[in-house]
């Protein structure tokens, strides 16, 4: 068996896994579903690729929802902060302990609390990086959804 063409289109690709997915829903093997889907027998490791592509569709299924919640969270989180930020810093100790707690829960939110030093050989930058690229991809997510 080739693998060389093996689902040589994107559409063609998320074709066979919707239908993979769907036989795998009611019931099939992965054996049974490389019979169904002529395009898997082309791999070299049919039963592999049909495990593989379930498994990357299930969680892709499982990402999107989580990080459009992420977006709306630390949404609310900002709007939170922006209504007291300027009686906080005129002096406010309500509205600055109510900051903290924002900044706070925000931080747990997104992972920064529990960052290692930079001691320790973490690199915070490219962490930081990569959480803003989610929530910026939420956020288109949430606006394409919109439109």
């Amino acid at each position: 068996m080739v693998s060389g063409n093996f689902g040589n289109t994107r559409r063609s690709h998320q074709s066979r896994v919707n239908r993979a997915v769907e036989l795998r829903r009611a019931g099939y093997t992965s054996a049974e579903i490389v019979e169904k889907i002529p395009e898997y027998q082309e791999h070299s490791k049919p039963t592999w690729r049909v495990q593989k592509d379930i498994e990357e569709a299930l969680q892709e299924v499982t990402q999107v929802p989580a990080r459009q919640l992420l977006a709306l969270q630390v949404s609310r989180l900002e709007g939170l902060l922006s209504a007291v930020y300027e009686t906080e810093m005129e002096g406010d100790i309500p509205a600055h302990k109510q900051a903290l707690a924002t900044l706070e829960q925000q931080s747990k939110l997104l992972g920064v609390s529990n960052l290692p030093s930079r001691g320790e050989g973490s690199d915070i930058d490219a962490w930081l990086g990569s959480m803003l690229g989610t929530i910026e991809e939420a956020s288109a997510d949430d606006i394409e959804d919109e439109v």
